[in-house]
């Protein structure tokens, strides 16, 4: 989806309760007509400058209004139900979209980041879309990357832990993205199946 970064950046904000429910609308027929888009971002390695993994963001081509920034329409999604239509979305046409790369590249391919909702980790649907996902595309769990705010990782109850450490098993890799924003002790990330820290930008934007 987009990082509690993008969001910032972005400026996304609270809709007033009658641009809520006109963009709610809008939404879920944008859903069914298949509007929203992927883009990519990669992901470089500063030492080779090789492209190693690459970010999907979800973008809107609204019928009338163009290419919508999440600024515009997020919000509203997270606080519905649409957001589990949305992200289920974004992560089959991740796991779609590295399996081409895959095939095409071989091991050179790169790994694809998905940034996770806070209300799909919750739903405690997320390990069976995941591994169906996988599943579908015949698609290896060390090609994905899911990405938690550090928001999402403290507190974490014991189910959300077990469905984590079920997907780690498939060898799906999780990352805590927007480090150093939360109050997570470092000791969190040895109580987790976590393998990539992705530092906030406030920290190393001066470098």
């Amino acid at each position: 989806m987009i990082t509690e970064a993008g969001r910032r950046e972005n400026g996304v904000g609270t809709a007033s309760p009658e641009r809520s429910a006109r963009i709610e609308r809008e939404l879920r027929l944008a859903l069914d007509r298949e509007e929203f888009i992927l883009h990519v971002q990669p992901i470089v390695d500063l030492t080779t400058g090789a492209v190693v993994a690459a970010e999907t963001l979800v973008r809107w081509q609204h019928p009338r209004d163009g290419l919508l920034p999440p600024a515009a329409w997020l919000d509203v999604a997270e606080s519905t139900d649409i957001i589990h239509g949305l992200g289920e979305w974004v992560l089959d046409q991740s796991c779609r979209l590295a399996a081409s790369w895959a095939e095409e590249l071989g091991p050179h391919a790169p790994v694809v980041h998905v940034n996770i909702s806070a209300r799909q980790l919750d739903s405690g649907l997320l390990p069976s879309q995941v591994i169906a996902c996988l599943d579908r595309y015949a698609l290896p769990g060390d090609r994905l990357v899911l990405e938690l705010t550090e928001t999402h990782l403290d507190p974490l109850p014991v189910e959300l832990r077990q469905d984590l450490e079920r997907l780690a098993e498939r060898g799906v890799r999780l990352a805590a993205d927007d480090f150093g924003t939360g109050y997570s002790p470092l000791t969190r990330l040895t109580d987790l199946p976590i393998e990539m820290l992705k530092i906030d930008r406030q920290f190393v934007e001066a470098m």
